[in-house]
């Protein structure tokens, strides 16, 4: 037979078995939820940073789009809501281009205390229409590594290899009239198939055509020709070298001229088939 003492005991045991386990259960379950709310705000943190150092990239890549001369190669840092830190860094290439540029991009803030978390982005800048200024023959000094000035030139990578300065050619300002000054005349009309081969057209303000051509260095007028009206020539173009053509103003049959080499243009002849009217441009 049991005793009642026996029994007793054991009642107590099974309850004090029973609170541990209510206990257990119950701070595994707290432990639970606090862990699952401290796991969304640190997922809306990395979302939050990720975003920010996208945003720093997109922000540099705007500026270089608008000017790479505008861009700032010193490191930056900047506090953003009062909790995250976003700093940008540039990194030359190696071996050293000054037309590329990699960009570093970290985003960092702490969580908690103790903690540091960072989400990080980068990419590579490149200036690819960029010129190369070249060095011919200096002898004042070394020469600077970089040159940028928007207002007047475009920058680019510097051959310093020589010792000396930089010599860079300067944008015109301004136009130059070039001697011997054509008559005074109206010229309606210009065409180049070179740097030393150009063709203006226009009427004099004493009658004639005028016919001008540019050899590279002055515009000569050809010699008024008998053939040719005293009219205005309104357009030249040419197809080549030793082949160009011209019309005008005429009222008694179409003006058609073509030059193929030598020193006059010849008037095509009159077609039946073209009415008596003013030729306006002419297009090869």
């Amino acid at each position: 037979m049991i005793s009642k003492s026996f029994k007793h005991g054991t009642s107590i045991i099974e309850a004090v078995l029973a609170l541990a386990i209510f206990a257990l259960v119950a701070s595994s379950l707290a432990s639970l939820g606090l862990g699952g709310g401290s796991g969304a705000i640190q997922s809306a943190d990395n979302l939050e940073a990720d975003l920010l150092a996208t945003e720093g990239l997109e922000a540099v890549q705007a500026i270089k789009n608008r000017g790479w001369n505008e861009l700032n190669f010193a490191p930056t840092s900047e506090l953003i809501n009062n909790r995250f830190t976003r700093t940008i860094n540039f990194t030359p290439t190696t071996p050293a281009d000054l037309r590329r540029r990699e960009v570093n991009v970290k985003v960092s803030w702490s969580p908690r205390l103790g903690v540091i978390s960072e989400a990080r982005r980068q990419t590579l800048l490149t200036n690819w229409d960029s010129k190369r200024w070249r060095q011919t023959d200096w002898s004042l000094g070394a020469g600077q590594t970089n040159w940028l000035s928007p207002a007047r030139f475009e920058s680019g990578n510097l051959d310093f290899s020589t010792v000396g300065e930089i010599k860079l050619p300067s944008v015109p300002t301004n136009w130059s009239q070039y001697a011997p000054s054509p008559p005074a005349a109206n010229l309606f009309d210009v065409h180049c198939l070179s740097a030393s081969q150009c063709w203006a057209v226009g009427a004099a303000s004493t009658g004639g055509e005028v016919i001008l051509r540019w050899d590279g260095n002055v515009w000569t007028r050809l010699a008024p020709q008998p053939t040719i009206p005293d009219l205005s020539i309104n357009s030249v173009f040419c197809v080549s070298a030793s082949d160009c053509w011209a019309v005008w103003d005429q009222s008694n049959g179409e003006t058609i001229l073509r030059w193929q080499g030598g020193p006059a243009w010849t008037r095509l002849t009159l077609s039946a088939l073209i009415p008596n009217v003013n030729l306006n441009s002419v297009f090869c």
